[in-house]
């Protein structure tokens, strides 16, 4: 009997995982959904720009070795208070910068900017 696929097996089926350089490549893979990860995965790079997803899910930018999560062009029209929380306690490189009416974090800044929102 085989066990049930990881949130991580799950994205490798479908993208580009590299533990050697910690990045995680899902981009323009048609994704509507992000599955919840676990805070210790080995990904410092993760790559979505160019799929369908409408939300990300707070447990994506908590993994503690994530340095940059880029979601451009996508259709994120609102991110939950907790994803905020979350990307601003962690002063991620983090963009959804590609639709124009995406809310974007500015590390420069350390402030969310919201255009649309």
């Amino acid at each position: 009997e085989t066990s049930p696929a990881t949130p991580c097996q799950q994205l490798c089926d479908v993208c580009s995982c590299n533990e050697d350089t910690g990045v995680l490549d899902c981009e323009a893979r048609n994704l509507t959904v992000l599955p919840e990860m676990p805070v210790d995965t080995p990904w410092r790079t993760v790559r979505v720009l160019n799929n369908r997803l409408s939300t990300i899910p707070p447990s994506m930018v908590a993994m503690t070795r994530l340095q940059t999560f880029d979601a451009r062009l996508n259709n994120i029209f609102h991110m939950s208070q907790e994803l905020v929380d979350t990307v601003l306690s962690r002063s991620l490189e983090f963009d959804t910068d590609g639709n124009p009416t995406a809310c974007y974090f500015n590390p420069n800044q350390q402030t969310l900017r919201r255009s649309g929102c």
